[in-house]
């Protein structure tokens, strides 16, 4: 209660799906609590979720845990320049339009889709967003739809690597070297 009335926002950070309460300092603190449990203890009135858009797939459980309570949820998928080097092509209008809510693309590193980050906060502020609660299904279902990943992630610089460093006649001279 002491954070609710000091501060405007609580950022949250979790993905874990058992709590642990770790010997941090502050931990002991009035107010700090596990994300979960303060997420369904609290009345919140919109949660901006920022995800890893490389890892989508994984990333989407938390996702998931959130919606599944109900409140109000801009989705923003950061790290969508390191998504495209993969080869992982998000659809985020198609995804908006099949959750029901905000999902913006960012690239936090480079300073794109920030802009647009404000002005959907802005418009959210201005005239509220509803919320409803999504099932894993929906979920799915809107993530096989509006996202296309490759079979098998990109990894061709260590590729390259291995082929010199694997080399039948480099690859032992190049580890003595550097043994060295």
């Amino acid at each position: 209660n002491d954070l609710l009335r000091e501060y405007h926002a609580i950022v949250l950070a979790g993905g874990s799906t058992v709590p642990r309460d770790l010997p941090i300092p502050g931990r002991e603190l009035n107010g700090v609590h596990f994300a979960m449990q303060f997420l369904k203890q609290q009345p919140i009135d919109l949660i901006l979720l920022v995800l890893n858009a490389g890892q989508i797939q994984r990333q989407m459980r938390l996702f998931t845990q959130i919606a599944a309570l109900g409140h109000p949820v801009v989705l923003v998928l950061n790290m969508q320049d390191e998504a495209r080097k993969l080869g992982i092509d998000i659809d985020h209008s198609k995804l908006a339009k099949q959750l029901g809510l905000p999902v913006l693309l960012l690239s936090a590193k480079y300073g794109q889709g920030l802009e647009q980050l404000r002005s959907t906060l802005n418009q959210i502020v201005h005239t509220g967003l509803p919320s409803r609660p999504l099932s894993d299904q929906l979920i799915e279902s809107a993530l096989e739809e509006a996202v296309a990943s490759p079979a098998q992630a990109s990894y061709a610089l260590t590729e390259k690597l291995d082929k010199v460093f694997m080399h039948s006649w480099f690859g032992l001279p190049l580890f003595f070297m550097a043994m060295l």
